[in-house]
């Protein structure tokens, strides 16, 4: 599994909305992340406030009736 990161959204001082988290910085202000993505442990100012994964779908075998052997095996990556 590996990981994106993504920079959070400023929002306002008060008065968090929904689709949007609490940062106690400056007094307290409003953030979001991306669409898909959770807030990270990194700070809410930084490049990599927001994460989401990646995971890798399990291999698949493919049998090839012309040579009667096995296909080369694809991990196809899909994002969550």
């Amino acid at each position: 599994m590996s990981v994106v990161a993504a920079k959070a959204k400023y929002h306002s001082k008060v008065g968090c909305k929904k689709g949007t988290f609490h940062d106690p910085r400056k007094g307290g202000e409003c953030w979001s992340c991306p669409r898909g993505y959770s807030r990270s442990a990194s700070a809410v100012t930084k490049k990599k406030a927001c994460h989401k994964s990646k995971t890798f779908k399990k291999a698949k075998h493919k049998r090839n009736a012309a040579k009667n052997g096995w296909t080369k095996v694809v991990n196809e990556v899909i994002q969550e």
